[in-house]
């Protein structure tokens, strides 16, 4: 048996990419899988990867892209083991996640063992793990949601930012809220969401980064956890105009309130960013969107929960790609 000491991320990458770089059969368990965890993977053929799905530390896009490509994901809680396997060709057992902190070289400081035997039982390993299930769309959306809502969100991890074009070719997709949104709230009325936010979350300091009036009679479509496209539109028509200014931005959704000022209810954002689902400052992008948005009527934008509806998606990618 030979034994090689990985003293750091980048000889970690290398030999990862070594190891992977086959039609064997590939394992991986790891604690934590990050956006960019598919570019670390070599050959994606004969790989499952078990991991942990928690909150803030696995993205929930990172899996997406990996079944994307055919990788097999399992889910285990409160696992934090590393160990990447190939038969017949070696192990190795280190303290690197497969995510952009742990692997890029740039950020954490991580070290591991290739070991050359065939001899590593990791079947023994797999039937050690807790509570093992198949990482389906209804885990992977609920993953999604705790990451948006944790109270400890891990924001150091580098997420990858996808093109419009990546989140159309994903099969399972995130599923996306829309609202108007039009500037002049007043001081008044913001004086009283924070106080509000500040009594119903119990905190002493209240930081909203953004917010958005839901549309009467919609109220119930949207909680803690949602992320929602906010289309700024102008005068009573509902439609995006020319100008300097980005028409859309991202609202991630960490409470829901009444403004008795305003007399409606609202969204806001009193959290840093998240992992958002895709780069809305393409300019095709946008050129698109606002072609389609001003040419479609709202029942064929959302469906009876405020989601966007995949048919309006798609008429966005269509005109996206006659631009090009």
């Amino acid at each position: 048996m030979q034994c090689e000491y990985l003293k750091n991320s980048n000889e970690i990458r290398i030999k990862l990419h070594e190891l992977f770089n086959s039609e064997c059969k590939k394992i991986a368990i790891v604690a934590f899988v990050g956006s960019y965890a598919i570019d670390y993977i070599s050959n994606n053929h004969n790989l499952t990867i078990y991991c942990w799905p928690h909150p803030g530390a696995t993205s929930a896009n990172g899996i997406r892209l990996l079944q994307q490509e055919g990788v097999e994901i399992f889910f285990s809680d409160n696992m934090h083991k590393k160990i990447y396997w190939a038969e017949n060709r070696g192990t190795i057992i280190t303290s690197a996640n497969l995510t952009y902190n742990a692997l890029s070289g740039n950020v954490l400081q991580e070290s591991g063992v290739f070991i050359s035997s065939n001899d590593f039982d990791i079947d023994a390993e797999i039937l050690n793990l807790n509570n093992v299930r198949a990482a389906s769309s209804k885990k992977i959306a609920d993953l999604e949601r705790k990451s948006r809502i944790t109270e400890k969100f891990v924001s150091s991890e580098v997420n990858k930012v996808l093109t419009f074009k990546e989140f159309m070719s994903l099969s399972d997709k995130p599923k996306i809220k829309i609202l108007n949104y039009k500037e002049g709230r007043s001081s008044k009325s913001k004086k009283e969401i924070k106080e509000n936010i500040q009594s119903e979350q119990k905190i002493e300091t209240v930081n909203v980064f953004n917010d958005n009036d839901i549309d009467e009679g919609n109220e119930d479509h949207f909680v803690a956890g949602d992320i929602v496209l906010q289309v700024k539109t102008f005068n009573d028509n509902d439609q995006i105009h020319g100008g300097k200014k980005l028409p859309l931005r991202w609202l991630f959704v960490d409470v829901k309130t009444y403004s008795e000022e305003d007399e409606s209810y609202l969204v806001a954002q009193i959290k840093p960013n998240r992992e958002i689902p895709f780069d809305i400052n393409d300019s095709n992008f946008i050129s698109a969107f606002k072609e389609i948005f001003n040419n479609t009527d709202w029942k064929n934008i959302i469906d009876e929960e405020s989601n966007i509806k995949s048919t309006f998606w798609k008429k966005v990618l269509d005109e996206m790609n006659q631009l090009n």
